[in-house]
């Protein structure tokens, strides 16, 4: 987590630079639901290092729109929800 990165992360502040995104995420959902068990689909979804192998130059990352996270985070938000409910298709299994 870096500090010009919180203006678009809900689940991180300022106490977080420095650690992983995923570790903070989750020690925070674990304060709300200390039952929540932190899930993703192994071998079925793949991970940050999975499509995006190596890390890119400093100088060929681009700022992105403020709405985009949004908008992925809603997306996943959902596909969260139907996987726990067990209720809808999830994105991952429709043949697009």
């Amino acid at each position: 987590m870096e500090l010009p990165n919180l203006n678009r992360q809900v689940l991180h502040w300022e106490e977080d630079i420095g650690e992983k995104k995923p570790l903070s995420a989750a020690r925070k959902l674990a304060k709300l639901n200390p039952t929540i068990n932190i899930t993703i689909i192994p071998g079925e979804t793949p991970c940050l290092t999975c499509i995006f192998p190596t890390v890119p130059k400093r100088e060929d990352t681009f700022p992105v729109f403020g709405t985009t996270p949004a908008f992925i985070a809603a997306l996943q938000v959902a596909e969260a929800i139907k996987l726990l409910a067990g209720f809808g298709i999830l994105l991952t299994k429709l043949n697009l």
